[in-house]
This record gives C-alpha cells, structure tokens and sequence, in this order.
C-alpha cells in the first residue's frame, strides 16, 4: 500500500487491489485500521469482517522506508484463520469433552470467538452467547480457574490466562473440559474409569464428586442424583447433603449414619465425605455410599 493508501499490489487478487484504503469502502475496515496504525511501526488490527473475502479477516502491518529511511508505504499481510485453529484447537492429550478458544470484545462491547470451537459451537467473528465472569477476567489481564455448570448441564473446569498482541489487541484464551472427565479418565484401551474400578475393588455402593455449592458432577452409579444439586435440590435433606456440607464446613473427613435414600431407590445407606483441598482453597468433596451389605459380611461371619 503506497503512502496516498492505494493497495498497489495484492498475492490474491482479492478485489482489494486497486483501491484506497484512506478514502475509499476500505477506509473503515481491519486493513484500513491496520494500514493507519502502521504509519510509524509494526500494527495489528483484531479480526473483523472484511467485504473483498467476505470472511472474518485479521491483518498485521509494518511501514516500509527506503534507503534513505524515507517512508515509502505499507506492507500488509492477512493472518489466515487455519494458522491460529492448528494452534488453538490442537487437542493433543486432551479428553473429548477438553478444548481451548480464543475471545475478544469488539468495539461494541460484544463478546466474539477469535478461534473455531472444537467441542462445541462456534466460529472465528460469532457472537459469545454465555456471558462469562472468566472471559471478562482475562481480557483484564487475569489468569485462574473457574468451576461452572455448563451449556450442556454439566459441571465444567475453565482455566484462562490472557493473550496481549502489540497495537492493543487482546484476546483472553480458555481452556474447558467437563471435570468429571478430567478428575477420573479412562486409560486407553479400558472400558472403565479409575472410580469406577475403585468402588468395585473396595465394595462400595456408589462414588460421588459433589461441587462446593451443592453439584453432583460425578457419581459412578448415575442415578438420579446424577447432575443434580445436593444442598438446594430434590435430595437437599439426604445422607449425602449432610455429609457433603459438614466435610466443607469442617474442612474434614464426615461419616454419616444410614438412613434411606430416594436416589437409589429408598434403599438404607450411609455416606462418607471428605473435601479436597488446594492451598487451603476447596475444590470439590468426595462422597461415598455405603449399602448395608459390607457391614453385614462382617457382623454376620459366624
């Protein structure tokens, strides 16, 4: 792009060629921002439509000089969308439901996909539906975790940092997975997860991973506790409620007595919890189900 703003040369031949990117339909788009920004050092202007490609485009730029160090224009390339998705959506020892995206806010304020989603839905320039406290949190430069029910129902991990490009841009980068997934994996080649395989090695009933605000994200039975809310739902007066709110609040191993339970059936169980910490900070409890069946083999051996 000469200094009048005149895009003089063009690898694709787009429709870009030929015009002015100062004055002409250009002037407002990602090139004619970059191309400004460029005056003076290396610029990159953050994905937005682009009508010659009709596509989500994104442009980094530097100012050409002579010799004489005489400005002499721009040199403009167009960053293409495959080269962040085979960055961001490589899933190399991921589990299925585990997938890293990139967010931006554009200049309305809105909430926008900076990479294609691999899970679940969404495209390079779509509009974030959810509004998340953790996105906001890393576009202001925060990194963490957070712990949420997700748009499937289910109890989701999110680890976010930020990513700051130079001309102001900044994206906030999440990666998300269901944590139960996370928490118990299968190994390769076996049907079974390592809870699953735990409570039939030691004869408990059921296994369960319940979230600090009450969540069942996990239980090796999935019955119909499954997916619910322990402290403010159908069950909030079981067993499992009472011991899942005593670990938390004693920071400490709980033992329960048996009583019955609507979730299996109105069978009699009793429940031990105990929390699971991280640098004084709760993560989630870990609940197990005791059916009478274990005490009987010891109290009945004649």
């Amino acid at each position: 792009i000469d200094p009048a703003g005149n895009v003089v040369y063009t690898v694709n031949n787009e429709g870009d060629l030929g015009q002015n990117v100062k004055t002409g339909s250009l002037k407002d788009s990602p090139l004619g921002r970059v191309y400004l920004k460029a005056r003076s050092e290396a610029a990159i202007e953050d994905f937005d439509m682009y009508e010659p490609t009709k596509s989500q485009e994104s442009f980094v730029a530097v100012p050409l000089n002579d010799e004489a160090g005489a400005y002499i224009g721009v040199a403009a390339f167009r960053i293409r969308n495959e080269e962040i998705n085979k960055i961001v959506k490589d899933r190399t020892g991921y589990t299925a439901s585990i997938e890293s995206f990139l967010v931006a806010k554009n200049d309305k304020g809105v909430h926008e996909y900076r990479s294609d989603r691999t899970v679940k839905q969404g495209k390079i320039g779509d509009e974030r539906a959810k509004l998340s406290d953790y996105i906001e949190a890393g576009l202001s430069g925060k990194q963490g975790r957070s712990f949420e029910v997700g748009s499937t129902g289910k109890y989701e991990l999110v680890l976010y940092d930020t990513v700051k490009l130079p001309g102001g841009v900044t994206w906030a980068i999440a990666t998300s997975g269901f944590v139960e997934e996370i928490i118990s994996p299968k190994q390769e080649g076996e049907a079974e997860d390592y809870f699953t395989k735990y409570v039939k090695s030691y004869g408990y009933y059921d296994l369960m991973l319940v979230a600090e605000d009450g969540q069942v994200f996990y239980t090796v039975a999935h019955e119909a506790d499954y997916n619910t809310n322990a402290f403010n739902g159908q069950y909030k007066n079981s067993g499992l409620s009472q011991v899942a709110k005593k670990a938390f609040d004693k920071r400490g191993f709980v033992f329960g007595d048996f009583d019955r339970y609507a979730a299996s059936g109105n069978q009699v169980s009793a429940f031990i919890a105990e929390p699971i910490m991280d640098k004084g900070n709760v993560l989630f409890a870990v609940a197990l189900q005791l059916s009478p069946a274990g005490i009987n083999r010891i109290m009945q051996e004649r």
